[in-house]
Order: structure tokens, then C-alpha cells, then sequence
């Protein structure tokens, strides 16, 4: 079976053909070629699926086998895969996801590829002092200034306290039981401003994954938590993650979130690695 190994500043992904692996339980799939060891080694896996000629469907299961609502670096690597070995045509490609349909925007320069998704409306929602008093009740105080929980086509919190890890939140969100299903995880803890733009430093914990070099979504969700935590609202921001720098702008109330994307290799899988993974037809 063969595959593509795509990243967006380090959030990694298998892609596959839909057509190529619909016969496959896709949750177990994910867990085996995620394996860093003794499978391909990835944050997950990604089957673009062809609809028509420009618009493709992005069906998403992260590390553990659960199903992802939405991926802005996944996405706009599906772009690129379907554009390359999909059949679509033109640099404006159509992506719906399970979360929303957006469309992304391919362009090369000096013999790289990038990628500029539009991200839709990014909201806050829910109440901080509610979470902050349910993170207190298991030994994690915060602010309720300083959390947000946003919608970026799935929810993240975001949190602007350098004093706390990142995995002593994530433990403490995790020990709340706020959220049954998890959730994506930010940790701003550093913020440069320039005239013209911002430069938030943060880490992110992704649900059913873990620790990630970056979030595409988490960059949107960041920017949005930002413009409501600061009295200052610049149009632009550049979200730095371990894995490099994510590119965020708003146009209107649209967050779009651009990036350099990269095939890393292709291959093929051994059929006996995945054979457990095979649906009875």
C-alpha cells in the first residue's frame, strides 16, 4: 500500500488514497503507521478522498485512532497531495474536513511549496471561570484571565501562563474531566510585539496525540485567544512552535493560517504490517 510523509512545520501525517485504504479499519490503520519505531512514524494519518475535480474530502485519525474534526496543517498538506497525485488542477483546491469546508491556496517559491488555508471564524467560547474552577478543584490554579477555550472546527484551550508545563496542564485539564472527549492544548509563554504584527511563543499538546512539534488549528486558536486576551489586536501574528513558524492573518472576521509545507518521502507499507487492519468485504 502506498503512502506520502508530508509535514507543516513538524506536524506529520501519512496520507493515503482514500480509494487505496476504504477497506481498512482507518483508527487501527492510524495506530500502526504512527508508531515512531515500527511503523512509519507520524502524528497521525490523513486519507484525501476525491469528490470532484477540485474539491477533496480530508478524513483525519490522529495517533491513538480517534477521528479528528479538523487539521490546518493536515489540511493544507491535502491540498498538495491531491494536487500531485489526485488529479486536481489550478492552486485554489477545496478541502472539506468534518468541522467545515475551506479552501486552500498553493504557491511556489524558489522550489518550495506553501500553503494558505482559510481557517473560517474562529470563536471563543464557554465561560473561563468555570474551567479555572474546575482546574482548582484538582490542584491547578490559573487565571481565568489568562484561559480561553476556543472553536477553531475543534475546541482548544489556551492558556497565557509561562508558570505552569505544558504537561502539568495537560494533567490537570486531563484529571478535571472537563472535557471527556480531550482537547487540544496551548501554552503561550512568551509574546515579542512589532509595529506591524505580534510573535506568540507557545507549545501545544494535541488531543489523541500528545506533545507536537505544531498545530495548525492550534496556531488559529492562539491568534484568536490572543486578540481577546490583549488590549492589542494587530492583523497578523506569527505563532512560533518547536517545529518553526505558523503565519496567521485575519481578513474580515476569516482567520487564514499559512505555512511552508513539505513532502518528507513515499513509500509503501508491507501488506503483513496492516493486514490486522483489513475490513472483512
Amino acid at each position: 500500500m502506498k503512502f506520502v510523509k508530508m509535514h507543516a512545520v513538524g506536524n506529520d501525517y501519512a496520507y493515503f488514497d482514500f480509494e487505496k485504504v476504504k477497506n481498512y479499519d482507518l483508527s487501527l490503520l492510524s495506530k500502526i503507521v504512527s508508531d515512531r519505531r515500527f511503523g512509519i512514524g507520524s502524528d497521525g494519518l490523513i486519507a484525501v478522498e476525491k469528490l470532484r475535480e477540485n474539491k477533496f474530502k480530508m478524513i483525519m485519525y490522529n495517533a491513538d485512532g480517534s477521528r479528528g474534526a479538523t487539521c490546518g496543517n493536515g489540511v493544507r498538506c491535502s491540498a498538495y497531495f491531491a494536487k500531485k497525485y489526485l488529479g486536481a488542477t489550478g492552486n485554489e483546491i477545496k478541502v472539506k474536513t468534518d468541522a467545515f469546508d475551506t479552501t486552500v491556496f498553493l504557491s511556489e517559491k524558489m522550489g518550495k511549496i506553501f500553503a494558505k488555508a482559510d481557517m473560517g471564524v474562529i470563536k471563543r467560547v464557554s465561560n473561563s471561570q468555570k474551567i479555572t474552577n474546575a482546574l482548582q478543584k484538582v490542584g491547578l490554579y490559573v487565571d481565568y484571565r489568562q484561559v480561553f477555550e476556543i472553536n477553531a472546527g475543534n475546541k482548544h484551550l489556551v492558556f497565557f501562563y509561562p508558570n505552569h508545563s505544558l504537561v502539568s496542564l495537560a494533567k490537570g485539564v486531563n484529571k478535571s474531566r472537563l472535557y471527556l472527549d480531550g482537547v487540544n492544548i496551548e501554552r503561550v509563554y512568551k509574546i515579542e510585539r512589532t509595529n506591524l504584527s505580534v510573535r506568540i511563543f507557545a507549545e501545544i499538546f494535541e488531543r489523541g496525540t500528545g506533545k507536537t512539534l505544531s498545530c495548525g488549528s492550534g496556531a488559529c486558536a492562539i491568534y484568536k485567544a490572543f486578540r481577546e486576551f490583549s488590549v492589542l489586536s494587530p492583523q497578523k501574528a506569527e505563532i512560533i512552535t518547536d517545529g518553526g513558524t505558523l503565519f496567521t492573518e485575519i481578513v474580515g472576521e476569516k482567520t487564514y493560517l499559512q505555512s511552508e509545507i513539505c513532502e518528507v518521502f513515499k513509500g509503501e507499507l508491507n501488506e503483513d504490517l496492516i493486514l490486522g487492519a483489513k475490513n472483512e468485504v
